[in-house]
């Protein structure tokens, strides 16, 4: 069983500190990060005074953080990777980071850092579970650069291969700590972007980085069009919209068949600052300005209707008949896509509309389920109580590559192990979500 570690390395700059390691401590609870780990050590230096309250406020807020390795002097990042050496077991994945930016100018930096490297922890978590890779990061380096030092590392690694830290007069020496290996061995290297580069061409680098925070760009682009709609799938509620960027950047001008599921319409108590009925339909209309957009729900919901957004009323848990899955797939035969299934959300409800609705998924094209969190939260979406909830049946295919399914008839779950090429799995705020790519 891989256990989850964390070390967080803090320079206490006086009246600076206490905000940034309270916003990255912060971060780590607001993602399920702390939760998720098994253990957590903080390394810092700083004056004693400075030391003293940062005490006080782990032993006040977040007791399952250890301290450990502080120093008032500076040996930069020595105490850091002293902690990351001392505590590195096999079967350990080990997330190091520090309080980037707290000395210079740096918030785009590390935006990026806490934006690819910790908030999507869990696809680091899984890419490590499935592959046999050492380091991981933003931007990986054969020559152990990793992109500010924040990466996650495989324990068996740090010892195996790496000199113990020792104090040195350059800082430098400490963001190619990963390179001093003992012996011949060379890493196997992951991004979470497919990306490895040379350290010294900083021209390659910054382009790149450039290129990422484009991307943001279209990510907070999105994200308004979710507010302006008042949908949840909006950075405020699910914070989904990272993840749809991701997947639907490169879609964007392409003219498209895009369903989903499950139209909103607004309730006097729904929470959502201007919430309007079919809010995501109206927000994917004008993120996709050539494209169709189809919405089902078993509502009405023809007001919401406009030159390119079509509303179909079915049942998701029935295949055939009146009013059912078929009835979309009737309407618009050349197929779909994208299908967003955010209808009801029972067991029943997603996997037969994954089961039913996947073969209607043009090849390459993407299959989205939200809000799988009713897997395991409320016992209401699962009456039948099948051992296969939808996050276990994705999750288990994603090692099997088999589909097991209690809703699904033969045929549909034989066509779905054939077809699907890739499933990642994100975590939201609250709840998962899941891309389902076909062949």
């Amino acid at each position: 069983m891989m256990k989850i570690k964390i070390v967080y390395f803090a320079y206490l700059v006086p009246n600076k500190w206490l905000a940034k390691v309270s916003s990255q401590l912060e971060m780590l609870v607001s993602i399920g990060l702390y939760d998720r780990a098994d253990e957590i050590y903080l390394s810092a230096i700083g004056e004693t005074e400075e030391l003293d309250t940062l005490k006080n406020l782990i032993e006040s807020t977040y007791s399952k953080i250890t301290i450990i390795n502080c120093s008032n002097t500076n040996t930069f990042e020595y105490p850091g990777f002293k902690t990351l050496y001392e505590i590195s077991e096999p079967n350990d994945l080990i997330l190091y980071f520090h309080t980037k930016g707290i000395t210079s100018n740096a918030d785009v930096d590390c935006y990026l850092l806490e934006r690819f490297t910790i908030c999507n922890f869990e696809h680091y978590i899984s890419a490590f579970l499935e592959n046999s890779y050492d380091i991981g990061c933003l931007f990986p380096s054969t020559t152990g650069f990793a992109y500010y030092n924040f990466f996650w590392v495989k324990g068996d690694y740090i010892k195996n291969h790496l000199f113990e830290p020792s104090i040195q007069e350059s800082r430098f020496y400490w963001e190619v700590y990963l390179s001093h290996i003992s012996d011949d061995y060379k890493p196997i290297l992951y991004s979470p972007l497919n990306l490895s580069f040379d350290p010294n061409d900083k021209t390659n680098l910054f382009i790149t980085r450039n290129m990422i925070v484009q991307k943001l760009k279209d990510t907070d682009k999105l994200n308004n069009l979710m507010i302006k709609y008042g949908t949840d799938k909006q950075s405020d509620y699910h914070n989904y919209v990272p993840y749809y960027s991701q997947y639907f950047s490169s879609l964007e001008d392409k003219k498209l068949n895009i369903l989903e599921i499950g139209i909103f319409r607004p309730t006097p108590n729904n929470g959502i600052k201007n919430a309007v009925a079919g809010a995501s339909l109206k927000a994917w209309e004008e993120y996709f300005p050539n494209s169709y957009i189809f919405g089902a729900d078993l509502s009405d919901f023809t007001d919401v209707e406009t030159d390119r957004i079509k509303t179909i009323k079915a049942n998701q848990e029935k295949r055939q008949g009146d009013q059912s899955l078929s009835s979309i797939t009737d309407q618009v035969p050349s197929g779909f896509d994208i299908i967003i299934d955010d209808g009801g959300h029972t067991m029943e409800q997603q996997q037969v509309t994954l089961g039913y609705m996947f073969p209607f998924l043009k090849s390459g094209g993407i299959f989205v389920i939200e809000d799988l969190h009713t897997s395991y939260k409320w016992a209401n979406y699962n009456p039948t109580q099948t051992l296969y909830d939808t996050l276990k049946m994705l999750g288990e295919f994603k090692v099997t590559k088999e589909i097991k399914s209690d809703f699904m008839t033969l045929e549909e779950k034989e066509y779905l192990n054939e077809n699907i090429a890739s499933i990642e799995i994100f975590k939201g705020k609250e709840s998962e979500i899941a891309f389902i790519i076909k062949k």
